[in-house]
């Protein structure tokens, strides 16, 4: 954000709000193009518009949440790679990584498991890169930045009314990650995060194993199965859903295909991410719209508020019960 902060803010608010503008273009145009849609394909008009609708990427813009850039060069790596230029891939995955690196890893594990070894090593390269290119200026303008750094990681992990996932933080149903409804059920902090752990790790295994299994996968789904996965074990707001972008165009390329049924789930768990649903059931318990009887129960905090990170979680199941069909598919289609 440097090369922006030196305008007056009038001028750079306009600059920021282009950049974001440009990487929400470059993605749909990016995840379009490894689809295979066509300009003149009624699909490419419905996947623009489906990407149009979703809220994460209308909360995103309106608040100039960096999340909206760094999901447009993930979708520009994912296309560089599908046209094997991996080190342009790699660099790009880096640059996202550098910046948020809980939605950039996930998707290069994707290419590791894929034995894609020039892109992954100068995605790790490019992060580690722009680091140390960081702290070194840091360091030659006598920034003290490592006890700002511990003071800033200190105070993310401990309560407080803002990144927490419990009842400290009022607006905690902001967040789509697992801790939140986890903590609803248990009221305990360490147990929330310890399910949330165990329910993410059990998603990646599984994932993994059928990326292991199926050599010849559907790079779209695949992708949109581990850009789910990554939403629901660690920290995420909605604007970081965004990356429903990518399950999204595999749905809309494939929705009369074989995997119709598939496609109809995946969807129809999308749909709540077409308005800020958490955030309007928040307002009008605020108004008292809502009464303190239903406001109070506890399908309302573990069912109701938190109910777009259960649509993620059972969109995971969907996703990889796709990937298995698909190898189940290619099995038979080999032994035939």
């Amino acid at each position: 954000m440097a090369p922006i902060a030196v305008f007056p803010w009038k001028i750079a608010k306009v600059l920021w709000l282009m950049v974001l503008l440009i990487s929400f273009g470059a993605t749909v145009a990016s995840l379009s193009r490894v689809a295979g849609l066509r300009r003149d394909d009624v699909r490419t008009v419905a996947f623009v518009a489906a990407c149009l609708a979703l809220a994460p990427f209308q909360t995103g813009i309106s608040s100039g949440n960096p999340t909206i850039l760094v999901i447009g060069l993930c979708a520009v790596a994912i296309w560089a790679a599908h046209v094997r230029h991996d080190v342009s891939a790699g660099v790009l995955f880096g640059m996202a990584c550098s910046l948020k690196p809980q939605l950039g890893a996930f998707l290069v594990l994707y290419y590791l498991v894929r034995r894609r070894w020039r892109l992954f090593v100068t995605a790790v390269a490019t992060t580690v890169g722009l680091n140390l290119v960081a702290v070194l200026y840091l360091w030659l303008r006598g920034v003290s930045w490592i006890q700002g750094y511990l003071n800033n990681a200190r105070g993310f992990v401990s309560a407080n009314n803002i990144d927490d996932f419990s009842t400290a933080n009022p607006g905690r149903f902001n967040l789509i990650n697992l801790q939140v409804p986890m903590f609803s059920m248990t009221g305990h902090s360490s147990s929330a995060n310890l399910l949330a752990f165990v329910v993410g790790g059990c998603l990646i295994c599984a994932w993994l194993y059928w990326m292991f299994r199926n050599q010849h996968d559907s790079e779209l789904l695949s992708l949109g199965t581990i850009s789910v996965i990554s939403l629901l074990p660690v920290y995420h707001r909605i604007y970081d859903a965004a990356l429903l972008a990518v399950p999204l165009c595999w749905c809309i390329t494939h929705i009369v295909r074989q995997s119709k049924k598939i496609v109809g789930a995946a969807l129809l768990l999308m749909t709540p991410f077409l308005i800020p649903g958490t955030a309007l059931l928040q307002r009008l318990a605020a108004r008292g719209q809502v009464s303190d009887a239903v406001s109070h129960s506890w399908w309302w905090d573990q069912v109701v508020m938190p109910h777009e990170t259960w649509a993620l979680l059972l969109l995971c199941l969907v996703l990889l019960y796709g990937i298995s069909r698909e190898a189940s598919i290619r099995d038979r289609e080999e032994r035939i």
